[in-house]
């Protein structure tokens, strides 16, 4: 299945942006990984990358029947981007949110009969009431701010020495334990005995 989705990629000469959403809301049976949906939000920040992002994300969410997954997974993709992305992503959504109203009645039960157009359903009810709700939409966008902020912090500074508070301040001041003061007097003291060597051989008389 990968290796047929490579293949169309070069087929259709599809952009990196595309490549990327189309990976996050494949038909494999797993979720997108959430540096690829890192990847993808950032992205959101250029123009063209943003565009051409959308539209894939639309065509995929116009799926229906065993591509189930691809619906479902631009939904999960979707609620990524409109916290994590460009502000430019929200107005994107809102002006396709005729689309996304039609996915509340989107029916699918696979070979099993299970209903996996219930998930959908529910998804996509909790899109567009992120959509629509601006303190919900605000007070989401910060919690991802601040989530964004931690884990790029545990990446720069993965270990944490015994007793340091997991802040930038305990970490830059966390240094080797000071010398004993004994082990620091120890010390003068050689120093000293070696000036006053020095010293006296500098100043002995010639024979």
């Amino acid at each position: 299945m990968a290796f047929r989705r490579q293949v169309k990629n070069f087929v259709k000469n599809y952009s990196d942006a595309e490549i990327k959403v189309r990976e996050a809301t494949s038909n494999d049976p797993w979720g997108p990984s959430s540096s690829l949906m890192l990847d993808i939000s950032d992205l959101t920040f250029n123009t063209i990358s943003l565009s051409e992002i959308m539209n894939m994300l639309w065509q995929r969410l116009n799926d229906h029947g065993k591509n189930w997954r691809h619906v479902y997974k631009s939904l999960t993709l979707m609620d990524y981007l409109i916290k994590n992305g460009s502000k430019k992503v929200i107005q994107h959504c809102r002006e396709g949110f005729c689309n996304l109203q039609t996915l509340k009645d989107f029916q699918h039960i696979d070979e099993a009969g299970k209903d996996q157009g219930y998930y959908i359903r529910e998804k996509s009810k909790q899109v567009i009431t992120l959509l629509m709700d601006e303190q919900l939409l605000h007070r989401e966008r910060e919690v991802a701010c601040r989530t964004r902020r931690r884990t790029s912090y545990s990446m720069t500074f993965p270990k944490r020495l015994p007793g340091t508070a997991n802040s930038p301040t305990a970490c830059a001041s966390a240094h080797t334990p000071e010398t004993p003061a004994s082990e620091k007097k120890r010390k003068l003291l050689k120093v000293a005995r070696l000036r006053n060597k020095s010293t006296y051989t500098e100043h002995r008389p010639i024979m």
